[in-house]
C-alpha cells in the first residue's frame, strides 16, 4: 500500500470527523510495511491538499486536523 492510499484511507475511517496529525500519522504506520517520518507524512499530506483531496485545518490549540474532502473519498472509490 502506498502512503497516499494510507492516509486516505485514515480519513475514510473518521469520514465525516477531523483526525489530529499525530494520530493520522500512528494509523498510517499501521497501514504500512515500512514507517514513514512525521516529515514524509507532511509532504505526501501537502501535495494531496493541492489536489484538493484532502482539507488541513489549525485549530487555536496550534495542532493540524485532517479531513477528506469529497474528492478524495472519490479517489479513494475509484482505485
Amino acid at each position: 500500500m502506498t502512503l497516499k492510499k494510507s492516509i486516505l484511507i485514515a480519513l475514510d475511517n473518521v469520514y465525516p470527523l477531523l483526525l489530529p496529525e499525530k494520530s493520522l500519522h500512528v494509523d498510517v504506520n499501521c497501514m504500512l510495511e515500512k514507517p514513514v517520518t512525521l516529515t514524509e507524512l507532511r509532504s505526501a499530506l501537502a501535495e494531496l491538499e493541492s489536489k484538493k483531496l484532502v482539507a488541513g485545518i489549525c485549530g487555536s490549540d496550534d495542532v493540524v486536523k485532517w479531513r477528506l474532502t469529497d474528492n478524495g473519498k472519490a479517489e479513494l472509490l475509484a482505485n
